[in-house]
């Protein structure tokens, strides 16, 4: 039998198909596949083919049980650690994670993956380069972080970080917490017990990552045209910064030590070709794109041929969207500094007519009041700036400004937002309400691929007073026991590059309970000092909550696309479980050649 034959009778019987090439359409060039720095959805998806980590999550397509679709495995781990096991110690500060041996880097020679892999990821969040959007988790709760942290940027105050010198520093300086004790044995100690901690372990930014990396400057150009893998792809092609890329076939993956992907496609295609909406739309139905990413309009609207999944949306929601104010902003004098004029704002805007806006493109949504959203721990309902029917009070909001004397004469903000029509959509009308209330909006419009890392994460940027008002979205890390996946990066102080406390919002009051609920010693305590932290920050008017979105939705998709399966920490598919109906080929001529 021919391996075309085998193919076609796998297809019948609705088996895998192995070959075919997944195209998905971008709206912007993906910038980051650097684990120390990629904190963003699209580079998350990527990262699952090429990366692995100590932990991570299996895919799945029932939602209904968060517990379950949020709950973690062991992945380049031998086995999650527990005080049976012997891998938590009775006093739950030290983790021993015990590694498989048989996950290969693709090198030439190919090599293990080894547990110095693990503790050079760790070293390298603290780059004074990129930075790491997650780094608060790590300094707060693993032995000796904070202060390696601390060394590694001072370091740096006066010399150029050059390659050959953020390597040097991180091959003569240890986290005190974090040891290889061998090649298959990893040992971490904590300042407090944090049950969470493999949560932390399973995200992207604590992947394995190779020695070769020590010869480039973190997320820089040069390291994509030597990119390794561990999963089962490889990058293939980097061209035009991103915005094309293809990954090919990890020949050396096994998946015999993988339990969570597969290498059924031959390859993956990412394009960003700046396309309407309408056209990716049509592209997606008759097969000539199988995925869209952010493109709201395409994933969401109308019947597809290929018809959408929908698994149950109330395993969580995610913070998205919500304003952030510039708080270290010189404009006008400093102007969002004035919290008579962030409560002007969060008194004016009419979510309601936001919620329309994206319900309208089959966005499952809900108003939100606080920072924490609905499936998150520390999520109360209350509403610290109510309106009629939330749909904003202008005449509310003046007053503010006249009790502040901010009304002798218009006001004007400079707004950020992501050059994509829904998001313009939302700040049009965020504007119009503005408007009314006297407040104008000078918007800017950046591409999607430049607007969190290098406008929004880099206090430089703040300072420089090139946004005072931008519209932001946060997906929290995790489900479940997930307390800090909210507060801890979008609200503890941090003023470091990578940041995504994007505001520079800084109050010791939170910074406190963030540390007091990392020690409570019950999930009870913790969710009170959370849901503090909540009120505090709302109050604070750090940010405006807009609202609520489902982490997980239907997903519009080409007809060719079978087993379809979700990554709930994502929101979007694996693409490593995919296969394309039809595919006979090792994989298909690339749209690049």
């Amino acid at each position: 039998m021919t391996q075309l034959t085998a193919d076609l009778d796998r297809a019948r019987s609705g088996e895998p198909v192995r070959g075919g090439t997944l195209r998905i359409a971008a709206p912007g060039p993906v910038t980051h596949l650097d684990p120390a720095c990629a904190y963003d959805l699209a580079s998350a998806q990527l990262l699952r083919a090429v990366t692995r980590q100590l932990f991570t999550y299996p895919s799945t397509v029932d939602l209904s049980d968060p517990g379950r679709a949020f709950g973690l495995v062991a992945d380049v781990a031998e086995e999650l650690p527990t005080r049976r096991n012997g891998g938590i110690s009775a006093d739950r500060r030290t983790w021993t994670v015990r590694l498989r041996r048989g996950v290969l880097w693709d090198s030439v020679p190919r090599r293990p993956v080894v547990a110095g892999d693990f503790v050079r990821a760790l070293k390298r969040l603290a780059n004074p380069v990129t930075g790491a959007g997650a780094i608060r988790y790590f300094t707060s709760t693993i032995g000796g972080m904070a202060q390696y942290c601390a060394e590694y940027r001072a370091a740096f105050r006066d010399r150029p970080p050059t390659a050959r010198a953020l390597a040097d520093f991180q091959n003569a300086h240890e986290i005190a917490g974090v040891t290889a004790l061998d090649d298959a044995t990893l040992r971490i100690r904590l300042v407090e017990p944090a049950d969470d901690l493999p949560h932390l372990l399973a995200l992207s930014c604590a992947s394995a990552v190779p020695r070769e990396y020590d010869r480039f400057v973190p997320g820089s150009t040069e390291l994509f045209g030597h990119l390794r893998s561990a999963g089962p792809y490889s990058l293939a092609l980097y061209r035009d910064g991103g915005r094309l890329l293809r990954l090919e076939r990890n020949p050396v993956w096994d998946p015999d030590e993988d339990q969570v992907r597969g290498q059924f496609v031959g390859a993956i295609e990412v394009s960003a070709t700046g396309e309407p909406a309408g056209v990716v739309a049509g592209r997606l139905d008759r097969g000539e794109a199988d995925l869209a990413w952010s493109m709201d309009e395409v994933s969401w609207t109308g019947e597809p041929a290929g018809g959408e999944e929908g698994p149950p949306t109330s395993a969580g929601y995610t913070l998205n969207p919500y304003l952030v104010f510039n708080l270290r902003s010189p404009n006008r004098g400093g102007l969002t500094g004035r919290a008579a004029l962030r409560r002007a704002v969060a008194l004016a805007v009419d979510k309601r007519a936001l919620a329309g806006i994206l319900a309208g493109g089959g966005v499952p949504c809900v108003v939100q009041h606080g920072v924490i959203p609905p499936g998150c721990v520390g999520h109360r309902p209350f509403n610290a700036f109510p309106t009629p029917g939330d749909r904003g009070d202008p005449g509310a909001a003046r007053a503010e400004l006249a009790a502040a004397g901010l009304a002798a004469e218009r006001l004007t903000l400079v707004a950020a937002v992501r050059d994509i029509p829904e998001q313009r959509a939302v700040l049009d009308s965020i504007a119009a309400d503005l408007g009314r209330a006297g407040i104008d909006l000078a918007v800017v419009p950046y591409p999607p691929g430049e607007y969190y890392d290098r406008l929004l994460g880099d206090p430089a940027q703040a300072r420089a007073g090139a946004w005072d008002l931008a519209l932001a979205g946060w997906v929290p890390d995790w489900f479940g026991d997930n307390g800090r996946a909210v507060v801890q990066p979008l609200f503890e102080s941090n003023d470091a590059p990578g940041t995504t406390n994007y505001g520079g919002y800084h109050n010791p009051q939170v910074d406190r309970l963030v540390a007091a609920a990392l020690r409570a010693g019950s999930r009870s305590r913790a969710e009170e000092l959370w849901h503090r932290v909540d009120r505090l920050v709302t109050g604070d008017v750090a940010v405006v909550p807009l609202l609520a979105c489902a982490m997980v939705s239907p997903r519009r998709h080409s007809p060719r696309l079978r087993n379809v399966r979700y990554l709930p920490h994502c929101g979007f598919f694996d693409v490593t479980s995919l296969w394309l109906d039809g595919a006979t080929e090792p994989w298909e001529v690339s749209a690049f050649a």
